[in-house]
């Protein structure tokens, strides 16, 4: 039987992701549907820069190797 509870860990990173989608990308979201465009290359490189693009590629392509839990 799998154990499908988040460590302290995953949960630590389950919450940052919460609150930086809250706070960061809501606001490019809210105004991107205003607009009727589709989402601008600034979210995704605000993702990247701050880790949450690339978090199940291996740490030897320069990901941080999680599994699909986080």
């Amino acid at each position: 039987m799998s154990n499908y509870r988040l460590t302290d860990e995953q949960r630590q990173l389950k919450e940052a992701a919460r609150r930086f989608a809250e706070e960061k990308l809501r606001p490019i979201a809210l105004e991107t549907e205003r607009k009727g465009a589709p989402m601008p290359r600034e979210a995704l490189k605000l993702m990247a820069e701050h880790g949450y693009v690339g978090l199940d590629i291996p740490t030897e392509y320069g990901g941080l190797g999680l599994d699909i839990m986080g």
